[in-house]
């Protein structure tokens, strides 16, 4: 149950860089799926 917890945390937290990476890059005119 924590270590499930704990995954959930993680990919809360991967995504959360995923779409502060895509805002950025929208912001600058670019966009890298990557």
């Amino acid at each position: 149950m924590v270590s499930g917890l704990a995954i959930v945390v993680l990919m809360g937290a991967s995504i959360e860089k995923l779409v502060l990476k895509t805002k950025l890059a929208l912001r600058m005119g670019t966009f890298k799926p990557e």
